[in-house]
């Protein structure tokens, strides 16, 4: 795939890329989607709030059964979605690993800079045995929930 499709991108989308300078060959992919629009002061917990993507495949209310996440400012909340990484790249598999890293650490660096004031939140769904480790590992607080069935239909980007 060479594109997304215009649905699926919205202008506060911050694509994040990780490619081998000299050939241009991806290694790795993400978007911080911008949020869905809201009412001023609407809340993750509002019933009557646009789905976030995930909500959308894992179900409406999947946060509630959270402590802090309900209650925060759904606009001050991003989806990092779309994560892929080169299954085959010619760069080699060193360089696909460095890519993931870097990737996560340009979120970091995101949320510690030019977003801090705008965010309060990543969410999305990730691979809990290995993202999830990466995250430990760098002692970035997450939660995973457990107990959600993903659905999408067959006709679906994803």
């Amino acid at each position: 795939m060479r594109t997304e499709p215009a649905s699926v991108v919205a202008p506060g989308d911050i694509h994040l890329i990780a490619e081998v300078p000299v050939t241009g060959e991806v290694l790795c992919y993400a978007v911080l989607e911008q949020p869905p629009a809201t009412s001023e002061g609407c809340r993750l917990r509002s019933p009557d709030r646009p789905l976030y993507p995930v909500e959308r495949v894992h179900g409406a209310g999947l946060y509630q059964r959270l402590p802090i996440l309900p209650d925060l400012p759904a606009a001050k909340a991003r989806e990092l979605g779309r994560f892929v990484k080169n299954q085959h790249p010619a760069a080699g598999g060193d360089l696909a690993v460095r890519a993931v890293v870097e990737l996560g650490a340009a979120v970091f660096r995101l949320a510690a800079g030019p977003l801090r004031l705008s965010l309060d939140a990543v969410i999305g769904d990730l691979e809990e045995h290995l993202a999830k480790q990466n995250l430990d590992f760098f002692h970035i607080p997450s939660v995973a929930i457990h107990g959600t069935v993903p659905y999408q239909p067959s006709a679906s980007y994803p």
